[in-house]
């Protein structure tokens, strides 16, 4: 049985750091211009029994992290981010953001 595809909104007030990285990846793709506002909520894809759990863990573990490891993952080459993330035991984190990436890096943005 395959856990069900959950699509969890992530504010910089539930989880700063996992938004921070995301909104890092907006910006180094592009995303965040004149016709694109700064998110208010990233909307991530978990495959997880367990979403939630998985996203304050995953914020824990980001709390611990050095900032060029969570800029490597955020902004990184795929190789590296995707060894730092292994060196963590972040890879259900690396899974989410290529989904998230691959359905086109949904997010709530303001009203410009």
């Amino acid at each position: 049985m395959t856990a069900r595809r959950i699509v969890l909104p992530i504010t910089a007030a539930s989880c700063p750091r996992l938004f921070a990285l995301c909104v890092s990846v907006l910006l180094d793709n592009g995303a965040v211009n004149r016709e694109e506002p700064y998110p208010v909520a990233i909307r991530l894809p978990f495959r997880s029994w367990h979403p939630v759990a998985d996203t304050l863990l995953m914020e824990m573990v980001l709390a611990s992290m050095p900032e060029a490891d969570r800029e490597t993952l955020a902004i990184g080459e795929d190789t590296d981010a995707k060894a730092v993330s292994r060196r963590y035991g972040l890879e259900s984190l690396a899974r989410v953001l290529d989904a998230w990436f691959e359905l086109g890096m949904p997010c709530d943005r303001t009203p410009a």
